[in-house]
């Protein structure tokens, strides 16, 4: 065998290794965990008291007010931990039992995400690996699932102690004991729910509803947050952004911006300004208790205002010509102007980019523009997506999943059933978050809730190699098919960047309580939440019926139809064929993938959508 066979074999072997794994499994790779003793809760309490104190005497070195560093996030949740660890310490230890345990490690938890907001997390070793090397060189994957031989009969002591932790009846009883595990069939298993109040899973809600009702709840918190925010609206809050710089660091080209309430939000192009918002709306919609709130825009919906004639700053961005340098001159090389509306376009006599237009006291009164701004100039997109710093939340660093409880918890398990059927490989503890929202009923922020965030790496080819860089997104490369079924196993076509410790323990039943998420949802439903997502409507149909297809594998899979559950009738090798202006037709889609040749996709790859469709990642 050639020597250059072993030395990738061994390059392999060692990325493989358990000497690196630590490095990628956990972004606090030090922290401390053990079951709940006076010692342990103490020691933990302790860690607690010195980051309260390690944070608030940097944010008073910031010159920072009282109240401010009262409301800071980590300070917060500090003193959450505080309080109820101490309700905790004045319980009987001894005889306080595993629900005492649940609360020490959910406490546990949070504290790990505090410290990794307060660590400097170096990127992961498997960092320039995930960027390009082939895909031998990627971790294990763990994406399989045994299926049972006979899943009507009791599962027996020696399976029940393989199901997750803390089940309960979907009446609210529980949790569940081991003996009743294992006098129960796979099927009833696969009906228990998490214990209430479970920081990683919402409960109930309507498919097709619940992402309206979390733009609901975003839309009040904000409203009560204060005068300026009183009259939020999420329409007029994206209609105009006034520039306050650009992100010269980070993964990708952004920029920071402000609404006419005030409201902080950043603005990027490129592959993930589609992906994302459909794979956050997906996670909603199949019981995920928040998210990042991305949105899409359309063409010229946003006018990006710059610096107004008054500002003396000298380092102030009046023109698109200066904002395009700025990140033409960043780590990025990246310009802005293929995103630019071709029409209209302000260009000063000596050539300058100036920008889409300038604002007049006409255009200032109908879009409720502040006089100071008269005289400025904007530009106006082909698409750009628009993420919210929402000031309501106090949002945390990564979320422990690969430890803490997450090994026994059905949430954390059953999440590579969703993460398989949307094909997103970028799955790491800084891509999970923490968040603390604010208590209706008590205004205090103590409602924990975890999520992933930064799913924009969904819908494509997924899983490893330098393909990943440039197919994210990609209605061409995301598969029809998402798994293959042996006598034994649930294999799924997905190969994760980073190893999951819980996907090791997946159960059939697990996978079978999440795959019941996902096939609650119809047709209707995809096609409203791809409706939003500014593709074409071709794209939109393609992804529609290849999520549909991958939804039937798993109502097969897991046997859904015995609860009713049917195969949603769907096409996903389909063809389209369009009527161009001229009066000609031509595919768009042939067989289940977009016609690199079709005149209308490399227009719209000429315009709109300068990043690509049939060949995502041309511009940046």
């Amino acid at each position: 065998m050639p020597r250059w066979v072993w030395g990738l074999a061994l390059v392999g072997w060692l990325t493989a290794g358990p000497w690196l794994a630590a490095a990628r499994e956990s972004i606090v790779p030090r922290y401390r965990e053990g079951p709940l003793t006076k010692a342990s809760l103490a020691e933990l309490l302790g860690r607690v008291s010195r980051f309260h104190e390690q944070r608030r005497a940097a944010l008073q070195a910031k010159g920072q007010a009282a109240d401010k560093i009262a409301q800071d996030g980590v300070i917060v949740a500090c003193r959450l931990i505080l309080d109820q660890g101490k309700a905790l310490a004045a319980a009987d230890l001894a005889t306080a039992g595993s629900e005492a345990q649940r609360r020490f490690v959910e406490l546990q938890r949070l504290a790990f995400s505090i410290e990794a907001d307060l660590e400097d997390i170096p990127e992961p070793l498997l960092g320039t690996i995930r960027r390009g090397a082939p895909a031998i060189l990627q971790p294990g994957a763990y994406s399989t699932i045994a299926r049972p031989v006979d899943p009507r009969r009791p599962l027996g002591l020696e399976a029940a102690r393989r199901e997750a932790a803390w089940l309960y009846y979907p009446d609210g009883r529980g949790p569940v004991t081991v003996a009743e595990l294992a006098a129960m069939n796979h099927f009833e298993v696969s009906r228990l729910q998490p214990r209430p109040g479970h920081p990683g899973f919402a409960p109930g809600g309507m498919p097709g509803f619940r992402y309206r009702a979390f733009l609901y709840d975003l839309t009040q918190r904000l409203r009560q947050q204060g005068k300026k925010t009183k009259s939020f609206d999420l329409t007029r809050a994206t209609r105009v952004q006034f520039l306050r710089k650009i992100r010269e660091s980070g993964s990708t080209p952004k920029f920071e911006s402000t609404d006419r309430y005030g409201v902080k939000w950043k603005g990027k192009w490129g592959r993930e300004v589609h992906t994302d918002p459909v794979a956050a709306r997906l996670m909603l919609e199949v019981g995920g208790p928040f998210a990042d709130l991305t949105l899409p825009t359309a063409p010229g919906a946003v006018l990006l205002v710059f610096a107004p004639p008054r500002d003396q700053d000298p380092a102030a961005i009046r023109t698109f010509a200066q904002f395009a340098a700025v990140f033409q001159r960043s780590m990025f090389r990246f310009d802005p102007t293929p995103y630019l509306l071709e029409h209209p376009r302000l260009v000063a006599s000596d050539g300058t980019l100036l920008g889409s237009g300038r604002i007049d006291a006409d255009l200032a009164a109908k879009e409720g523009i502040p006089e100071e701004y008269i005289g400025a100039y904007y530009a106006l997109f082909h698409e750009l997506q628009l993420s919210l710093f929402d000031p309501t939340v106090h949002r945390l660093s990564g979320a422990p999943i690969n430890g803490l409880g997450a090994e026994t918890d059905r949430v954390a398990r059953g999440a590579l059933v969703f993460n398989a059927w949307i094909d997103n490989p970028d799955i790491k503890e800084d891509n999970a978050r923490v968040a603390l929202l604010p208590n209706p009923a008590t205004g205090a922020w103590d409602r924990v809730v975890e999520y992933l965030c930064d799913l924009g790496c969904s819908l494509g080819a997924g899983g490893g190699s330098a393909a990943l860089k440039y197919r994210k997104g990609d209605p061409s490369a995301f598969g029809a098919s998402m798994l293959t079924l042996t006598d034994r196993q649930i294999r799924f076509r997905y190969r994760p960047l980073f190893p999951v410790k819980p996907w090791q323990q997946v159960t059939w039943a697990d996978g079978r309580w999440m795959a019941r998420q996902i096939a609650r949802l119809t047709r209707s439903h995809l096609e409203d939440i791809l409706a939003d997502s500014g593709w074409p409507v071709f794209v939109q149909r393609l992804f529609t019926e290849k999520l549909l297809a991958r939804r039937n594998e798993l109502v097969e899979a897991f046997q859904l139809e015995e609860e009713g559950f049917r195969p949603i009738p769907c096409d996903p090798m389909l063809t389209i064929t369009v009527k161009l202006a001229d009066g000609s037709t031509e595919e768009v889609v042939r067989a289940g993938r977009l016609n690199r040749a079709s005149r209308l996709v490399r227009h719209l790859e000429a315009t709109h959508h300068p990043e690509g469709l049939a060949n995502p990642g041309r511009v940046d």
